[in-house]
């Protein structure tokens, strides 16, 4: 086969030639990938990573009562069942009829509106048949702001309240 020039092209040159546009192919194929994460999928990473912390944490407040009801079961809910029922923040109150469980879920920490504060009551006595109620705070309550950095600093197997 004959170019313009009248050279004979060879077929290693014909070969070199593929393989350089196919590299050029994939480079402009590789080029558009990045584009694209670019525009499209990295500005919404940041919403599906809230999205998902925030099912994770509806997932752990429906859990609670029932985590909850199960340390029951023994007459006595520790500061170590506690945090594996909530989450580290919280703090306890109890009183002759119930104790009082305050919890703060943080969702992203550059949007506190997406804050969940809840109040659990457990009725006393303590067993495996306590009812467990649940009590929305508001974000901006008082109770809400003090739980926020608040971590007890108690011993796993201590009682809660």
């Amino acid at each position: 086969m004959e170019n313009r020039t009248g050279r004979t092209v060879s077929g290693l040159g014909r070969a070199l030639l593929f393989l350089v546009l196919l590299v050029a192919l994939a480079a402009l194929f590789v080029a558009g990938l990045f584009i694209w994460w670019l525009s499209v999928e990295l500005p919404n990473g940041a919403d599906r990573a809230r999205k998902a912390d925030t099912e994770n944490n509806q997932r752990l407040i429906d859990a609670a009562p029932g985590k909850l009801r199960d340390a029951a079961a023994d007459g006595v809910i520790t500061a170590g069942e506690v945090v594996h029922a909530l989450d580290p923040h919280w703090t306890a109150a109890r009183t002759t009829q119930h104790l009082q469980i305050s919890t703060y879920y943080r969702v992203d920490p550059s949007d506190p509106a997406l804050d969940q504060c809840i109040q659990y009551t457990v009725s006393i006595p303590l067993n495996a048949s306590s009812t467990i109620g649940r009590r929305d705070l508001q974000p901006d309550s008082p109770e809400c702001k003090e739980l926020s950095g608040h971590v007890p600093d108690t011993a796993p197997d201590t009682p809660a309240a």
